[in-house]
Formats: C-alpha cells, structure tokens, sequence
C-alpha cells in the first residue's frame, strides 16, 4: 500500500495513475481491501489524488462491502470536481 500511495504522490501523468488503479491498487484492495479499509478511506479523504485514483478502479476480487465503501469514495472524488 505505501508503495502505491508513494507512486501515486510523485507523478501527474494520468496513463501512469490510470495503470496504477486497474493494476497494483485493484489486485492490492481485492486481497487486502478489507484490512486496509480505514486506512484508505481515512487517507482518501485528505488526498485527491487517491480519491482520483480509486476512481479507477474496479470491483474485481474485492468483498461486495469493500467495493461499496470504495464507490463511495470515489463518487466523493467526482463530487469533489464538480
């Protein structure tokens, strides 16, 4: 996760972050979603970019109550640019 987050902090390009999401951070929350939840909701909320990022991502593997705690999430992302 921190070398995710780290990732995500040091670049703008979008095709980077995009990779980012449908890749390692969408296979991360699909085995450790559940674990990592607080955490990632508590550091989405202070950071855009996660928020931007996760809006990337899709359900895949991860538990029905990860995913929807993660749609919220993202749905505050788009909230956010409006």
């Amino acid at each position: 996760m921190a070398t995710i987050f780290a990732a995500m902090q040091l670049t703008d390009d979008q095709q980077v972050l995009g990779g980012l999401a449908a890749g390692p951070f969408e296979d991360f929350l699909g085995v450790h979603g559940e674990a990592y939840l607080d955490t990632i909701h508590a550091l989405a909320l202070e950071h855009q970019r996660l928020r931007e990022v996760l809006d990337g991502v899709w359900q895949g593997a991860m538990p029905k109550h990860v995913w929807h705690k993660i749609e919220t999430l993202k749905q505050r992302a788009f909230d956010d640019a409006a």
